[in-house]
């Protein structure tokens, strides 16, 4: 028998606020190959992490840090699923090295306290200590899949909603509709191979120079006065890599989520229901047209290499119902994602390969301490860059900025260290060199007499 501490168990019950206990079951670790592995939770469950219940037709989540029995912590994030088929919530994210979400884990006791002062502790108690802990707590089958409220040392049960344990895909990707005599009809959704995302690279954008180009154009969407572009080693096979900096407002976890890791995602011209028409979304604070509407920037990074870093840090905008801004702050978290695309085989389909990222709550440990904005690193360059490639991405940021703009509207810092741009013309230059000029006189709207 594994050996635990049942009573200081016990005793944080009956200290909690919340309370959740459920049985482990094979949904939860994975072990039925369906989706990733992650907590199921009952319907009821929304009062131990949220204020209210999730709608339909949208997702929620919430992050929070859980301090587990073995003096484990975890950010953890509750998510209700709401759009599409799917209507339920779960708890995931809790490392490669998270031990309870392990096949021997089944049928053990999963445990989420939510203490007086809204910290989160969890706990899991082994199969062969269940029954000490049934007759030393008082809990029983009776309790699973329940929130218990502790008010007062009242304890008040809110039973779970009975629902089938599964997500609606492990049981509807291949749905028999209707079967008649010589004749069915089945539905199943189209289930992409992960190597769809490099073809749409390649085919979307031509050309490396015009991927670096488009994450340019994501800086300007996002209200950034300049932005760093920076070739290191850019001559050296196998040790360049391209980082790309800029000042931007950044991204929130929810816009990693819903926007970037969505293609084909509305947000920047999403359609007006009333007209059925796309409608241009200016950006939140200098109001520029998106220039990268088609939401292909995040091709760009397959297109330029196989390992990505990205680390953002948003700018939280707080708008009327006017759309004026009320009031800004710096979130205060920063967010970490990397993805190798080579793990993005032909043998897989693109939703058995998820994608993590990390929220940092450190500022100690932020690349943006005192600011929004986002850093792109691209390594693993899938192409060689050349002097005439530099010279063309060069031109290519030139032309798609007005050399009348105000000196810090947007800038572009384009750097090779090999000195490739050095005999590049200014804007000032090409100027000077134009072959014809124009000249247009301002005369008054209104002649006095």
């Amino acid at each position: 028998m594994k050996e635990q501490d049942i009573q200081h168990i016990i005793n944080k019950l009956n200290r909690a606020k919340i309370i959740f206990l459920k049985l482990i079951k094979a949904n939860d670790v994975g072990a039925t190959g369906a989706h990733q592995a992650g907590f199921h939770l009952p319907k009821s469950s929304w009062r131990l992490f949220f204020d209210s219940p999730g709608v339909k037709g949208y997702n929620k989540d919430k992050y929070v840090t859980i301090q587990w029995g073995s003096g484990l912590y975890t950010d953890s994030r509750a998510i209700y699923y709401g759009k599409g088929t799917r209507n339920e919530y779960r708890l995931t994210r809790f490392g490669q090295n998270f031990p309870y979400l392990k096949e021997n884990n089944i049928n053990d006791i999963l445990i989420i306290i939510r203490n007086p002062d809204d910290s989160y502790e969890g706990f899991v108690i082994y199969k062969e200590n269940i029954p000490f802990f049934k007759l030393k707590s008082g809990y029983s089958e009776d309790s699973f899949n329940t929130i218990i409220i502790n008010d007062n040392n009242n304890k008040e049960v809110i039973p779970h909603e009975y629902e089938i344990e599964f997500p609606p895909e492990e049981y509807s990707s291949d749905e028999l509709l209707q079967s008649v005599e010589n004749e069915e009809i089945r539905q199943k959704p189209f289930r992409p191979k992960a190597h769809i995302l490099s073809l749409l690279g390649d085919e979307l954008i031509k050309s490396p120079v015009m991927a670096i180009y488009e994450l340019i154009k994501n800086a300007y969407d996002a209200d950034a006065k300049k932005i760093d572009v920076n070739f290191n080693n850019i001559d050296l096979s196998g040790k360049a890599f391209i980082s790309i900096e800029d000042d931007g407002i950044g991204m929130t976890s929810e816009i990693i989520e819903n926007v970037w890791l969505e293609p084909g995602s509305d947000f920047r011209k999403p359609v007006d229901t009333s007209t059925s028409l796309r409608k241009i979304i200016k950006s939140p604070l200098f109001h520029r047209v998106p220039m990268g509407e088609k939401g292909i920037g995040r091709f760009a990074v397959h297109k330029l290499g196989t390992e990505i870093t990205l680390i953002t840090r948003p700018l939280l905008i707080t708008k009327d119902e006017n759309d004026k801004i009320l009031a800004t702050s710096l979130a205060n978290y920063e967010v970490h994602l990397s993805i190798n695309w080579d793990s993005f085989g032909l043998s897989k389909h693109l939703s058995d390969i998820p994608v993590t990222w990390k929220i940092k709550k450190d500022p100690t440990a932020f690349r943006f301490r005192n600011k929004s904005g986002t850093y792109i690193e691209l390594r693993g360059l899938k192409e060689n860059w050349t002097k005439g490639m530099a010279k063309e991405l060069k031109s290519q940021t030139i032309s798609m900025l007005s050399p009348r703009l105000e000196k810090d509207q947007f800038k572009i810092n384009l750097a090779f260290d090999n000195q490739w741009l050095q005999d590049s013309p200014s804007t000032k230059e090409l100027l000077e060199e134009a072959p014809y000029k124009i000249t247009v006189l301002k005369f008054p709207t209104q002649i006095n007499r």
